[in-house]
């Protein structure tokens, strides 16, 4: 079922940005070191080992965030893929429940008619019962008139 989305995809996604993590961390390893393989002296030197400083921190800042968001989507695959089990479960609840109410509604109906045809047999003797006594009372009748 793939309500709100695919957990999968969400775990694919988690997998790149940890990966696109993973370069940038060698990447900025790798500008680190430079900066101790730079051997002149000058103004210009001190400038450019101040901003490859900043730039290494910049992308150590950007490796922490994307692990962060990795763990995010992981965390939101995890509950979208619980959430999704918990609607199949409901929707699986709430199927069975029609059937059963269909089941006893089926049952009612078919209680109620025996019920009906009860009353009506029950009618049908008493209305015998009624015609017997009646027709004894006119036979009894009938000699005296």
């Amino acid at each position: 079922m793939a309500i709100g989305g695919d957990p999968d995809d969400l775990r694919r996604l988690a997998t790149r940005l940890r990966t696109r993590a993973d370069t940038l961390s060698t990447r900025a390893t790798s500008m680190d070191n430079h900066l101790d393989e730079v051997h002149w002296s000058s103004n210009a030197a001190s400038s450019y080992r101040a901003r490859l400083r900043d730039d290494v921190s910049a992308v150590e800042d950007v490796v922490v965030r994307l692990d962060e968001l990795a763990a995010d989507f992981d965390d939101l695959a995890n509950t979208l893929e619980e959430r999704q089990r918990l609607v199949g479960l409901l929707l699986d609840a709430g199927i069975e429940t029609a059937r059963e109410a269909a089941e006893a509604v089926a049952d009612g109906v078919h209680d109620g008619v025996q019920a009906v045809e009860n009353v009506l047999k029950d009618m049908g003797a008493k209305g015998k019962e009624l015609l017997e006594d009646l027709g004894g009372a006119l036979s009894d009748a009938l000699p005296l008139i």
